[in-house]
């Protein structure tokens, strides 16, 4: 891999990194929790599944295979 020159140690870049990692973590999170919460004061989940043609799988935790399966036959 060819070496990035743009002023900064690896020490700092590293800490860039993990300062940017922890943004989109934390951004994700908040877009997940603000829709959850929504969904749960709203209802609009219920909503969706009473209009959805793709099934939902409460309480069931799938291998890492079944879940790619699922979800390629979902966007099918």
């Amino acid at each position: 891999m060819q070496s990035v020159i743009i002023g900064l140690s690896q020490e700092q870049r590293q800490g860039v990194t993990n300062l940017l990692n922890q943004d989109l973590a934390d951004s994700y999170l908040l877009i997940i929790k603000t829709k959850k919460y929504h969904w749960d004061v709203v209802g609009t989940a219920k909503g969706f599944l009473e209009n959805a043609s793709l099934k939902e799988h409460p309480g069931d935790l799938p291998t890492a295979n079944e879940m790619v399966s699922r979800l390629v036959s979902d966007h099918e």
